[in-house]
């Protein structure tokens, strides 16, 4: 009992990563600290899913849970999403562009 509320605590706490490479070639990669994140993949747009936030990146911009949306430039290489304690924070080739919470 004790082994498995220590793997719940673990999977909580820590969370996971996941992502991969759109048609363009742009890297997205997703940081959570959330029990379930989930990357998906089609055409030109990548989609980030946890219990909390839904994020889409297109190829010139980056919508958070339907409400915000933060313009990129179409070369943008890397998208990097951070989500932790409810914040969504947005990194572009290396540079923080956003941080939306609800």
């Amino acid at each position: 009992m004790l082994k498995l509320a220590m793997l719940i605590w673990f999977a909580a706490d820590f969370g996971g990563s996941c992502g991969g490479t759109m048609q363009s070639g742009r890297c997205v990669m997703a940081h959570s600290d959330a029990w379930y994140v989930n990357s998906s993949f089609d055409r030109d747009v990548a989609t980030i899913t946890t219990p909390d936030h839904l994020v889409v990146v297109s190829p010139t911009e980056i919508d958070v849970d339907d409400h915000t949306r933060i313009p990129i430039e179409a070369s943008t290489q890397t998208v990097d999403v951070h989500i932790r304690r409810g914040t969504v924070t947005l990194v572009a080739d290396g540079k923080t562009i956003a941080e939306c919470s609800r």
